[in-house]
C-alpha cells in the first residue's frame, strides 16, 4: 500500500492480483473507498502507477504506510445521501353511510437537500391547501436519519402508497471537464479523466464508469432500484458512462401516464443517469389513455434537458397496443426545452397534436402512423428545422384517420427543405401518385435515398417507375419493400433500376382486386390498425 497526504487530506492505493483499492478522505467528508478490478495484473499496475504520479502532481506527499489502512478489512460505510426525495399518495375515501365528508385524495413528499429536510403535504385536487415544513440539521447524516424516519413512518401506515423516489449520492460536477467530454465525440480520453475526477470526489458515477460491464450493470440496476424503476430500464454505456436508456412498462392497461414521466425524470436526474442523451420510451398508458406530454414536461424539469439529443417514443409492438389505438397527447410547445435534439421519432395513431415545431438542431424526424391526420401534416410542413436531413412520414389509411393526398406535400416536393437527403413516403395509399410527382419535383435531385415502402404500389407504379427511371437512377437506394408487387413486376423494375430494395412483398388478394359494384380496386397499406 502507498499512502499520501496533503494538509489534512489523505489518499492511499493498494494493488493486488489485478485489483486496485483506493481510499481517500478529509475532515469535511466521510472517508471514501473505490474497488476496481482489471483484466490483468499489468493493466492494474499501469493504473496504480498512473494514480501515484497524478497525486504527486497534485502536491500530495508520500508518508510511511499506516497500519490502520494497510490492515483495514471490509467496506467503508457509504456517504449518506445528499439529495433525495420521495412521494406518497393516499386515495380518496368513498362516501358511505358512516362518513358524510370522506377524506379527499392526498399526497406527501419528503425531500432532503444536504442538511435541509422539506416536507410537503396537501390534497391532490386542491394545491392551495399544500403545506410546507422545513428543518435544518447540523450534519448531512442527521438530516438523512430524519428523512429515513419520516419515510419509514409513512410506509408503516398502510394507507399511503409510494409513487416515486429519486436519490443522488454525493454528486459532483466539474463544468470544464464535462464540456470536454460532451465535445469529445468518440474519443474516450476526456471521459477517462472525468471518471478519475469523479472518483476522487466520491461521486458514484465515477465508480460506475470504471467498472467492467457486468458489475456496472449491477450497480446501475441497484441505483435504479432505489428509484423504483430498475426492472423497467435498460441502459447502453459509452466510454463507461450511461449514455442511452430504454424505459418501458409492460403493464400499461389502466396505467397513469405520470408513471412513465416520473420514471424518465428519475433516471435522467439521478447521479448515474445525468449524462444520458438518448431516450427510447414505451407507452405511458393503454389506447387513448397514452399521453407523452407529461414525460416531455418532466424531462424539461431535469437539470440538463439540453443534453438530450435523441427521443424515440416508439418502444412498443402491436402485441402491446395496436398503433391506431395509441394516442400521443397534445405536444404543442413541449420540445422547446430540448434545443440540441437531433432525432425525434413518434409512433402512434391519429390521436394527438404536434402543434408548432421549432427544432433548430433536428436532423431526423420520423412520424410513424396508421393514419396521419391533416392537422399533423400542417404542423410538419410549417415546422422550423433548417438542418433536417431525414424526413420519414407514415401516412396510413383513410379508414384510420389519414387525411392527405400527394398535393398535401407539395411544398416538400418544391424544395422547402434544402438540407433534406432522405425522404420517406411510407405506408401510403397514394404512393403511385407520388412517383409521378417526385419525378417532376425539385427535391428529388438533392435526395440520396427514397423510401416508398409499405404502400399499395402495383402495376401502375411499375409503369411510372419505368417511365421515369432516369430521374431516380442517381439515388443510392429506393426502398419498395412490403408493397404489392408480383415477382414479374419486380423483375420489370430491376430491368431499369438497379438501386431498388424489393423485400417482403405482400400478396394482392384477388377477392379485393376488383369491387363488383364500381370496378374500383381495393388495396391496403401495410399498417393501418
Amino acid at each position: 500500500m502507498r499512502r499520501f497526504e496533503l494538509g489534512d487530506s489523505h489518499w492511499s492505493i493498494t494493488v493486488s492480483k489485478g485489483v486496485v483499492d483506493l481510499v481517500w478522505g478529509d475532515p469535511d467528508r466521510p472517508e471514501q473507498r473505490h474497488h476496481r478490478r482489471f483484466g490483468s495484473d499489468q493493466l492494474a499496475s499501469t493504473f496504480f502507477e498512473g494514480q501515484i504520479a497524478r497525486q504527486r502532481a497534485l502536491g500530495y506527499v508520500e508518508v510511511f504506510p499506516d497500519v490502520r489502512y494497510a490492515d483495514q478489512a471490509g467496506d467503508v460505510p457509504p456517504e449518506p445521501p445528499r439529495a433525495r426525495s420521495i412521494r406518497f399518495e393516499v386515495p380518496a375515501e368513498k362516501p358511505s353511510n358512516f362518513k358524510r365528508y370522506p377524506q379527499p385524495a392526498a399526497f406527501r413528499e419528503i425531500e432532503q437537500q444536504d442538511r435541509l429536510l422539506i416536507e410537503l403535504d396537501g390534497e391532490l385536487d386542491d394545491h392551495t391547501k399544500t403545506k410546507r415544513r422545513e428543518e435544518t440539521f447540523a450534519t448531512i447524516a442527521a438530516a438523512s436519519e430524519a428523512y429515513d424516519e419520516c419515510v419509514e413512518s409513512l410506509r408503516e401506515d398502510g394507507g399511503w402508497r409510494q409513487i416515486r423516489s429519486s436519490v443522488v449520492r454525493g454528486a459532483s460536477r466539474e463544468p470544464l471537464l464535462e464540456a470536454e467530454c460532451l465535445a469529445a465525440g468518440d474519443d474516450p480520453a476526456p471521459w477517462a479523466v472525468y471518471a478519475d475526477w469523479l472518483l476522487e470526489h466520491g461521486d458514484p458515477l465515477g465508480e460506475l464508469a470504471t467498472c467492467l460491464d457486468g458489475e456496472a450493470n449491477a450497480r446501475f440496476d441497484s441505483a435504479m432500484s432505489e428509484l423504483g424503476v430498475s426492472e423497467h430500464v435498460q441502459i447502453v454505456r459509452t466510454h463507461g458512462f450511461p449514455r442511452a436508456a430504454t424505459i418501458k412498462f409492460e403493464d400499461v392497461d389502466g396505467a397513469d401516464p405520470a408513471r412513465l414521466a416520473d420514471a424518465a425524470k428519475a433516471v435522467c436526474a439521478s447521479s448515474e443517469g445525468r449524462f444520458i442523451e438518448v431516450l427510447r420510451l414505451g407507452l405511458g398508458g393503454y389506447t387513448d389513455s397514452n399521453d407523452w406530454a407529461p414525460t416531455l414536461r418532466a424531462l424539461a424539469e431535469t437539470a440538463h434537458p439540453e443534453r438530450i439529443r435523441e427521443l424515440y417514443f416508439n418502444e412498443y409492438a402491436f402485441t402491446d397496443c395496436e398503433i391506431s389505438w395509441a394516442t400521443m397527447g397534445d405536444l404543442t410547445g413541449l420540445f422547446t426545452p430540448f434545443p440540441n435534439l437531433e432525432v425525434l421519432h413518434l409512433k402512434s395513431g391519429a390521436g394527438g397534436v404536434l402543434g408548432a415545431l421549432d427544432l433548430p438542431s433536428l436532423r431526423t424526424f420520423i412520424r410513424e402512423s396508421g393514419g396521419l391526420a391533416a392537422s399533423e401534416i400542417t404542423s410538419i410542413l410549417e415546422a422550423k428545422w433548417p438542418h433536417l436531413a431525414h424526413l420519414e412520414l407514415w401516412f396510413g389509411s383513410t379508414d384510420y384517420g389519414a387525411g392527405s393526398t400527394v398535393v398535401s406535400i407539395r411544398s416538400i416536393l418544391d424544395g422547402s427543405l434544402p438540407s433534406l437527403r432522405h425522404l420517406g413516403i411510407v405506408n401510403c395509399e397514394w404512393v403511385e401518385d407520388a412517383i409521378d410527382a417526385l419525378a417532376r419535383s425539385q427535391v428529388l435531385p438533392q435526395l440520396s435515398s427514397l423510401d416508398l415502402s409499405r404502400g399499395i404500389l402495383a402495376q401502375r407504379g411499375v409503369a411510372l417507375l419505368r417511365e421515369h427511371a432516369a430521374a431516380f437512377r442517381h439515388l443510392a437506394s429506393i426502398d419498395l419493400s412490403a408493397n404489392l408487387l408480383t415477382a414479374g413486376e419486380a423483375v420489370q423494375i430491376r430491368e431499369v433500376l438497379d438501386n431498388v430494395i424489393l423485400n417482403d412483398q405482400r400478396e394482392r388478394d384477388p377477392y379485393y382486386e376488383e369491387d363488383e359494384a364500381d370496378g374500383e380496386v381495393a388495396r391496403y397499406v401495410a399498417v393501418g390498425e
